[in-house]
């Protein structure tokens, strides 16, 4: 069988800059009757060296194709205005064209509009559903931001034009229940498939996780982001300074990783923060899984967002304690140690989760890579599934 893959994303076994390593597993554990094109803009390439383009070739077996430039017309110009519809749609695909493709793949949802012009079955891995994304999104801005209430509501719309006139003769691969839902509202045939962990490779001496006696680190991420961000965080950061003092003797180091930092310092210079605290910025981490293996919990105080949050799964994965919202929490199922993964939807569920993980930080420790995570989330698994269900 052979498949032509279009992609706007470069397949990396990690998510650097970008959802690579969904892409990246779902072709790695393909199966073997199954040759793949792989086409991605030729500025995406531009921006990778060549060995690291031929390593992806090799361990993928995949061949790698440009797709080239072209002037924009005025549709594409407007579909290009607004985010996430891509931009970047103005790409000739004669090369596809001039092939006999057995199934036509598009990752993600905005690589629809080449996807339909492919002579072969279609599907896309459209990972989240735009319109649920601002629905949430407006949701949020009624009591957050509501000077954007109109920006946000124009989005929607554009969102449910877009996903309901270019996503409704293909099947579409989601990560999300909600957004599966959503779809099929819209008319919109889709299949939800959980999403793969990334395959993390470390030497035993490096799972051993970096433990304090009396400090407890905590990890909060992209904090106050313009688009994702919301005041939840520093609700629950005020929570979390009030009962400090119920753990005497206990120091804490709160790890802000992105976000709006000097948003976040504002704050902090308004708060009377107990002397247990020790606060900490750190942006682009290169190994990020070796330095989950420092963290003790992580908080996940998301609003709005669709689909399965990946740095959630890769916490989980290091057995680092989570406490998110409903909508962090979605779609990440667990099985041994679901206590790995407390939801809380506000300051008082929050504070009643994180006395549960100072509990269970007492023997976290021990458990080996994944322990938490149901098999569902495995590479294998999952890209099984996702194969299962685009063919059939």
């Amino acid at each position: 069988m052979k498949l032509a893959c279009i992609s706007y994303f470069l397949p990396g076994k990690e998510n650097n800059h970008g959802p690579n390593s969904l892409i990246y597993q779902i072709i790695a554990h393909r199966c073997r009757n199954i040759s793949i094109d792989l086409y991605l803009p030729q500025e995406i390439l531009d921006k990778a060296d060549g060995e690291r383009i031929a390593t992806i070739e090799q361990d993928l077996a995949v061949k790698i194709h440009p797709l080239c430039g072209e002037q924009p017309s005025l549709f594409q110009r407007l579909l290009s205005s607004w985010w996430p519809s891509g931009a970047r749609l103005h790409y000739r695909i004669d090369d596809l064209l001039n092939h006999d493709y057995d199934l036509v793949w598009g990752y993600p949802f905005w690589t629809a509009p080449y996807v339909n012009r492919v002579p072969a079955r279609k599907v896309i891995s459209g990972m989240d559903c735009a319109t649920l994304l601002y629905i949430r999104k407006v949701k949020a801005c009624v009591t957050d931001r509501p000077l954007q209430i109109f920006r946000y509501s124009l989005a929607l719309v554009m969102a449910f034009l877009f996903e309901s006139i270019f996503l409704r003769h293909i099947k579409v691969h989601v990560v999300g229940r909600s957004d599966q839902i959503t779809l099929k509202m819209l008319g919109v045939d889709s299949f939800y498939v959980p999403h793969p962990t990334n395959p993390i490779a470390m030497s035993d001496h490096e799972t051993v996780r970096i433990r304090s006696a009396r400090t407890v680190r905590i990890l909060v991420a992209n904090s106050l982001d313009v688009f994702y961000g919301s005041d939840t965080v520093l609700k629950w950061l005020k929570a979390l300074f009030a009962i400090a003092p119920r753990f005497p003797g206990t120091e804490f180091e709160i790890v802000f990783h992105k976000g709006n930092a000097e948003l976040i310092k504002k704050y902090l210079a308004r708060e009377k923060i107990p002397n247990q605290f020790k606060m900490t910025f750190v942006g682009w981490i290169d190994n990020y899984e070796e330095f989950l293996l420092a963290i003790d919990i992580q908080i996940f105080p998301l609003d709005i967002g669709v689909g399965t949050k990946t740095s959630v799964l890769t916490a989980l994965y290091m057995n680092v304690i989570c406490i998110g919202t409903s909508v962090a929490c979605e779609n990440i199922e667990t099985q041994s140690a679901p206590q790995h993964l407390l939801r809380a939807d506000s300051p008082d569920e929050f504070v009643r989760q994180f006395m549960e993980a100072m509990t269970c930080l007492q023997d976290h420790t021990c458990y080996p890579l994944g322990y938490a995570l149901s098999p569902m989330h495995s590479p294998t698994s999952s890209a099984a599934n996702f194969w299962e269900r685009s063919l059939s």
